[in-house]
């Protein structure tokens, strides 16, 4: 069975250290969970206008196919998902929506 964990961020706020935030919650998680076999990340934003603009330091990251960006504005919601799942071939769309796990980071501090 596919044990992927999904972190889930909707971002609708102007946030400069947003993926300096997002990626070290995302290594915390992996630290206090060291078992878990692979993770994948979706970050949903309503525009472009609303991605931190320094993206270099994480580059390596946003540009694997283990982190996607969907702009809701350029996407209905059942083509967001389609756009997910096609990225991720062996998952349904069901199966992708069991699996997602939204992670209260706040309450991880």
């Amino acid at each position: 069975p596919d044990q992927t964990i999904w972190f889930v961020e909707v971002q609708f706020q102007k946030d400069p250290d947003f993926y300096h935030r997002f990626f070290a919650e995302i290594g915390l998680y992996l630290a206090q969970h060291p078992k878990t076999e692979d993770w994948q990340a979706v970050v949903l934003f309503p525009n472009r206008k609303l991605e931190p603009e320094q993206r270099h330091l994480h580059r390596a990251q946003l540009n694997s196919d283990q982190v996607h960006r969907v702009y809701l504005n350029e996407l209905k919601a059942s083509e967001a998902l389609a756009h997910i799942s096609h990225k991720c071939p062996k998952t349904s769309t069901q199966k992708l929506l069991e699996c997602i796990y939204t992670i209260p980071f706040s309450h991880l501090f």
